[in-house]
């Protein structure tokens, strides 16, 4: 019969139901680090150095607030895309919030470490505005 009286045996069972419930979801969703915040907005990062890449570490999508040293020459706030396959390969996308520009930038290695950034829409004619120069 079972160890104990019933309400304690069905207790234990219920605990290790629980877990392996637990371990269930944990296993179907997949991912164990965000990407998001939870409601699905970018995580917003704040007084981000951009020159350092301080706190761009894993891969997400990112709402950078009051960054210095952007490749923007107004220091704008913007979103970034952060991919990162280690902790020495990684790609970061960078869009200030008000313009239609994208700045790239490469982490290649524990040696180079961060390259430098690049206007990815330099030459770029955006139908309505100005050239991106």
């Amino acid at each position: 019969g079972p160890i104990g009286n019933g309400r304690q045996y069905l207790a234990w069972i219920h605990i290790d139901d629980m877990n392996k419930v637990n371990e269930a979801i944990k296993n179907a969703t997949g991912q164990s680090t965000p990407l998001t915040e939870e409601g699905g907005a970018a995580i917003r990062l704040d007084n981000v150095d951009l020159s350092t890449m301080n706190k761009i570490d894993k891969t997400g999508f990112y709402y950078i607030y009051n960054p210095t040293n952007s490749p923007d020459p107004d220091n704008q706030s913007g979103y970034a895309i952060v991919i990162s396959r280690s902790e020495t390969y990684k790609k970061v996308l960078f869009m200030p919030y008000n313009k239609h520009r994208i700045y790239s930038r490469n982490m290649m290695g524990e040696t180079t470490r961060w390259g430098s950034w690049y206007d990815a829409t330099k030459g770029v004619v955006i139908p309505g505005s100005n050239p991106v120069v």
